[in-house]
């Protein structure tokens, strides 16, 4: 297994980092030693202990080449995790490689880097919300590439435990397309109420009624005239 030059993992670069490991451990396919659970070879039954067949000359011959096909077998597939092993462990930076340094099976290799990495904690969740309604679309960004980038927000926190909605998902991929794109597609962002005479009447019923709770608010609290803009943010619609 050659090691052709890869990033090394830093404080940073987490998410570029694995993805670029994943890769090149299916190239070699060795990603199923990270990916899927060990198994255990099966025990022969005591049934199958008991039945025994005559041995001749042929079958020796047979079964010891059955037992060198299955040596050789195992050797190659310890090779092939070792050097998967190998691979993750150069590929690190010079402070991050003792988190592993006292492992040689590249599975627990890598659930100890993503525990490092990737925290299950509430903090960690909020961090990840944080930045996945933080994702705007950059102006001349290709679509499918700021789509692919809201899907892996929503996929990073499905793997701490936050399963996201696909309302929300949806929601982050149209609110920061820009305007004329928008209108190719037939979509309108309203960000105000369309004027009608009904709507008119609406809104004034509502201004009255804004203006007698922040005079209720002002009087039952004591307060001073002036005060009436704070006790407008106070005030609520019931």
């Amino acid at each position: 297994m050659e090691f052709p030059n890869i990033i090394l993992l830093t404080a940073n670069n987490w998410e570029q980092w694995k993805v670029e490991i994943r890769v090149l451990l299916l190239h070699y396919g060795a990603w199923q030693f990270i990916e899927e659970p060990k198994t255990e070879s099966a025990e022969t039954s005591p049934k199958d202990s008991k039945t025994k067949v005559p041995e001749t000359s042929e079958t020796s011959d047979v079964a010891s080449g059955k037992q060198v096909l299955s040596w050789r077998e195992e050797y190659d597939l310890k090779l092939r995790k070792d050097r998967s092993y190998t691979l993750v462990y150069q590929s690190l930076r010079p402070e991050f490689k003792p988190l592993i340094s006292q492992t040689t099976d590249v599975a627990e290799a890598w659930r100890i880097l993503k525990n490092h990495f990737e925290p299950t904690t509430r903090a960690r969740v909020i961090q990840l919300l944080d930045e996945f309604f933080n994702t705007r679309f950059e102006t001349g960004e290709a679509l499918g590439l700021f789509l692919c980038r809201v899907k892996q927000g929503a996929e990073r926190l499905r793997e701490v435990g936050h399963q996201l909605q696909p309302l929300y998902q949806g929601y982050q991929m149209i609110r920061s397309l820009p305007a004329e794109f928008l209108d190719q597609l037939g979509i309108r962002h309203e960000k105000t109420n369309p004027y009608s005479p009904k709507m008119n009447s609406v809104a004034k019923r509502f201004n009255l009624t804004a203006l007698d709770g922040v005079k209720a608010l002002l009087k039952s609290s004591g307060m001073y005239q002036k005060f009436w803009a704070e006790a407008l943010l106070c005030f609520t619609y019931a």
